[in-house]
């Protein structure tokens, strides 16, 4: 991931399940700069879901931690501020 400043920051998934062209779900961990994954850091539990919905396709996206204090740390660190970014990007993405 970049951040807004241009900092490059490093994670991976875990794919648990695809269910091509329905569902997919993951775990996402963060990591060190050589993709190592950093233990002491939350992981989160995450599902993509793709319906037809009036010609169009509507995907719901999940995203749950074991705990509160996993969810509180990732909010400390930003989640929150850099998943809106990388939503909000979609649409354009899309486009291409």
């Amino acid at each position: 991931m970049t951040g807004p400043e241009g900092e490059k920051y490093a994670g991976y998934w875990l794919v648990d399940s695809v269910d091509k062209p329905n569902s997919f779900t993951f775990r996402d961990g963060f990591a060190t700069e050589d993709f190592t994954p950093i233990e002491s850091l939350p992981l989160s539990h995450n599902a993509y879901s793709f319906v037809e919905k009036d010609g169009r396709t509507v995907a719901t996206y999940v995203s749950t931690y074991e705990t509160l204090e996993a969810l509180e740390k990732v909010i400390e660190m930003g989640a929150e501020e850099g998943a809106t970014q990388s939503i909000n990007q979609i649409d354009a993405f899309l486009a291409i």
